[in-house]
């Protein structure tokens, strides 16, 4: 007899969507802006979290400026700042040079995917130090 090698697409998806909901927390801070714990971990296996702010037009998806104060609260690393800024502008997303938050705007489609973009994203900056 052949072994399963799945576990069936169902309980597959039901398992997964079970996961995700057990390892993400969502916190309303406000009637316009709600924090995420991802179930994203970066470089120093710490959770990432993504900050959902609604506009008039959509979605502002950030960071707050975590990520870069996390790796170098005194904003002295001009190197890390340059590559970072790379990385974010490569993946379509914005940084503010003033405050060092990392940020786009979407809309309530394309909502989850961003968020799920910018934990990557602030990732795979966590790796650059």
């Amino acid at each position: 007899m052949a072994a399963k090698i799945f576990l069936g697409y169902d309980n597959l998806k039901t398992k997964l969507v079970d996961w995700l909901a057990a390892n993400t927390q969502v916190i309303q801070f406000d009637d316009e802006t709600i924090e995420i714990m991802t179930p994203v971990k970066d470089a120093l296996k710490d959770d990432i979290y993504c900050f959902v702010t609604k506009k008039t037009k959509g979605y502002q998806v950030s960071d707050d400026g975590r990520c870069l104060f996390k790796l170098d609260p005194s904003a002295s690393n001009s190197e890390l700042f340059e590559e970072a800024a790379e990385v974010v502008a490569n993946a379509k997303f914005k940084i503010n040079i003033d405050n060092w938050i990392i940020s786009t705007l979407t809309d309530e489609k394309n909502l989850m995917e961003t968020i799920m973009r910018l934990a990557y994203i602030q990732a795979a900056i966590s790796y650059l130090v």
